[in-house]
């Protein structure tokens, strides 16, 4: 069983804690972890792979496009989406 890592960025705190519960309830291979900032997000990547990165558009400071593309840069590999309200 491959655990798959997943990602959520979002400064909404209640909307992070849905997706990503309802995406762990989806596939017990999802290990999830949530930042609620670009900054957050980044220190993830420092200290471990992510398969998907799911970030939302709009943040204070780094915002999700920003992020999108340090990730397409420095983690290639990773797949993205880009989610916004």
């Amino acid at each position: 069983m491959t655990i798959r890592n997943i990602l959520i960025v979002d400064d909404e705190p209640k909307v992070a804690f849905f997706l990503g519960k309802t995406l762990e309830h989806a596939d017990q291979t999802y290990h999830v972890t949530i930042a609620h900032s670009g900054e957050e997000a980044l220190e993830v990547f420092e200290h471990s792979s992510v398969d998907l990165l799911i970030t939302d558009l709009r943040m204070p400071g780094i915002s999700g496009l920003e992020l999108l593309r340090w990730v397409r840069t420095s983690s290639p590999k990773t797949r993205t989406i880009l989610i916004t309200a």
